[in-house]
């Protein structure tokens, strides 16, 4: 027998407590298609939610519309609504908005959807087409179990490091696919924020040198890369325990913003100014601000930021 049962007993129930702690079934997510996906194939699992989001503006007349439409026993339409654009100040006049159909996954099998940009007028032809390929697979059960201390996680995925922070290993899962990915190869190091919104993943990740760093957005879902912007545009300002980039906020469809520090107080005990990014979805890189930040957050289809002297400001996400 153990000299020191006590100790054997916590050290099983702590396994049975990690095991259950990356253990969890399929849960519905919500995949997001917009403009630069036509093309792409989609695997869904039973009871996911596809929603395709493409610009629209009722002022020229354009509008999308169905041309093919998928299979009803593997996808069933739940919504066609036109998204009206985020304000601005001053107001723009025309702005575009968007289109966004939303399906629901409620059988295996294989379909495609076609979407259409139809001019106004008879008989005119159709200024481009949207197109997916979309695969609907039986709910599993993955488990994402990789080893390591888990630094991120939701309902749709998790994310875990093995190995000392920063220049860990770090690797992202979305329970839906049980599909793993390395989040920094080659070397690269990871910033302390890693945030996570449905099955998309964001965070910052700079090379051996710790020099250059740039703002990653992911899809855990498919592996694939949805955005990479420089963390910061003016010359490198950070330390040693995160580098410049600061306060990411992302969103489930893959935006995000982020401020970055190009400027810190003399005492070296703060950071004086900061710039504020965005990369939406139609993957423009944009610095929107450059003040002072009290806060930073994303509501909807608009980022809002508030500078330190109380002036609060906005812009939209696209």
């Amino acid at each position: 027998m153990s000299a020191h049962p006590g100790r054997r007993v916590g050290a099983v129930a702590a396994a049975c407590l990690c095991a259950l702690a990356v253990t969890a079934p399929a849960q519905a997510r919500e995949v997001v298609a917009t403009g630069g996906d036509s093309g792409r194939r989609i695997v869904l699992a039973r009871g996911d939610t596809l929603r395709v989001s493409l610009e629209e503006n009722p002022s020229t007349g354009y509008a999308w519309r169905t041309a093919r439409r998928p299979a009803r026993e593997v996808l069933r339409r739940r919504s066609d609504r036109f998204v009206e654009p985020a304000e601005q100040d001053p107001p723009v006049v025309g702005a575009p908005g968007r289109r966004e159909i939303t399906w629901r996954a409620v059988g295996r099998g294989r379909t495609r959807l076609t979407l259409r940009l139809v001019p106004p007028g008879e008989g005119r032809p159709p200024e481009r087409s949207f197109r997916l390929k979309v695969v609907v697979r039986k709910a599993s059960r993955a488990t994402c179990a990789g080893r390591g201390r888990t630094v991120a996680r939701n309902g749709a995925a998790r994310v875990w490091r093995r190995g000392p922070a920063y220049v860990g290993e770090y690797r992202g899962c979305a329970f839906a696919s049980g599909r793993r990915t390395a989040l920094n190869p080659h070397d690269g190091q990871v910033g302390d924020e890693v945030v996570l919104a449905g099955d998309k993943v964001a965070f910052m990740r700079g090379d051996a040198d710790n020099m250059h760093w740039r703002v990653i957005v992911r899809d855990l879902g498919t592996g694939r890369l949805v955005h990479s912007g420089r963390a910061h545009l003016a010359d490198q300002v950070g330390d040693e325990n995160g580098g410049p980039a600061s306060r990411i906020r992302l969103r489930r469809d893959g935006a995000v913003a982020w401020l970055a520090c190009v400027s810190i107080a003399k005492d070296d005990s703060y950071c004086a100014e900061q710039e504020v990014h965005v990369i939406g979805t139609d993957h423009q890189h944009r610095v929107i601000d450059v003040a002072p930040i009290r806060s930073l957050r994303l509501d909807g289809a608009t980022v809002r930021w508030e500078r330190a002297d109380g002036e609060r400001r906005s812009a939209p996400l696209s």
